[in-house]
């Protein structure tokens, strides 16, 4: 019986331990008539409908996601998981991050991710998701 007491609790430690969101660039096309995109998508639907068809998408609408051109603050815009704007500042390798406008508790931080993903898009070729960040926190549980 303790035995699988045990099993359950660690099996509800390991559902902590999965990402809540991604932060990615998504790119279509190449050269100069390519385009990317910094924006969001829930772990459980880290897909190409997300990265490329709007789908639970939510948007980096200020700032830059990426630390390796200094940045230190971004935004993304309301609707990801049902959740408002979140605001998100960088502390040392991590970012932590807040609600826009709530009262000043951290909900959750992001630490750096290499994942990709290749998607093919009618009309205008193939697309790719590379991961910038992956977030832990309460929003998208």
């Amino acid at each position: 019986m303790l035995r699988r007491v045990a099993l359950i609790a660690a099996s509800g430690l390991i559902n902590l331990c999965l990402g809540d969101f991604h932060v990615l660039t998504a790119s279509i096309g190449t050269g100069s008539g390519g385009s990317d995109q910094q924006l969001a998508c829930p772990s459980n639907y880290w897909n190409c409908n997300c990265m490329f068809h709007n789908d639970r998408t939510g948007y980096v609408d200020s700032g830059n996601a990426d630390a390796s051109t200094g940045s230190t603050f971004f935004q993304i815009s309301a609707g990801l998981c049902g959740l408002g704007e979140m605001n998100f500042y960088r502390n040392g390798d991590a970012w932590d991050y807040y609600l826009a406008g709530g009262d000043g508790s951290k909900i959750g931080s992001c630490y750096s991710n290499s994942a990709s993903k290749t998607c093919y898009i009618p009309v205008l070729g193939l697309g790719s998701g590379e991961d910038l960040l992956v977030c832990y926190g309460y929003p998208c549980n």
